[in-house]
């Protein structure tokens, strides 16, 4: 089994980061992550999956090591879309045949609505809890007047464009976690140790992994 492995796609004229195992010339199954989450979260169903199959886990964009959109914008729409740019992309590379699908939460939603618009590049689908809101947030959404939903989003989105990225953790501070995204580590503006251990830590608890530390 060979991986995990970089692999970058263009979407929109933005370079979105996705991870790889097994070999090229298996069948592609395709895992979608959730919010909050990036691709290195699949490592574990990966590494099973990478015997009988080509696997590729994209970050969505604004996770993992993909970037952060321009505008600040992350509609479902442009999730769809980075998501059919990965598929091509996996076409031009030989990859002809449709794609095993995967998501989970809001990579459940991304791939629900994206096999519905391209059922022919999907031979199989596993949405896991991607359904959506329920039905009573959804008829608590749609009660509220549209000109109330547009300005609660322009103020959201006034707020967002006004964020700059914060710096998490720095090479000095880095501990021996694979599943730290690259990007963070490119940050400046050094934490304090307690708070890099923490999120140190916590990272360990969500993965599984043994962290080494050397206080510097």
């Amino acid at each position: 089994m060979t991986g995990p492995n970089s692999r970058y796609f263009l979407s929109a004229g933005r370079k979105l980061h996705a991870v790889t195992w097994g070999d090229v010339a298996a069948p592609p199954v395709v895992l979608v992550h959730g919010l909050k989450d990036m691709a290195r979260a699949w490592d574990g169903i990966a590494t099973r999956l990478a015997d009988d199959f080509f696997v590729v886990a994209p970050d969505l964009a604004g996770h993992g090591d993909s970037p952060w959109s321009a505008d600040r914008a992350y509609t479902m729409s442009s999730y769809v879309y980075d998501l059919a740019s990965l598929v091509r992309d996996l076409e031009r590379d030989g990859h002809t045949g449709p794609v095993l699908l995967v998501g989970h939460s809001l990579g459940g939603n991304i791939a629900l609505r994206y096999a519905a618009a391209e059922p022919e590049r999907v031979s199989r689908l596993c949405a896991i809890e991607g359904i959506g809101p329920t039905p009573d947030k959804a008829a608590e959404t749609d009660a509220q007047p549209v000109e109330e939903r547009m300005r609660a989003w322009m103020d959201k989105r006034r707020t967002l464009l006004e964020r700059t990225p914060r710096a998490i953790m720095t090479s000095a501070w880095r501990p021996c976690c694979s599943h730290v995204p690259t990007h963070i580590l490119r940050q400046h503006g050094p934490i304090t140790w307690p708070s890099t251990r923490r999120v140190a830590r916590t990272m360990a608890r969500s993965f599984g992994s043994t962290i080494h530390w050397s206080q510097r």
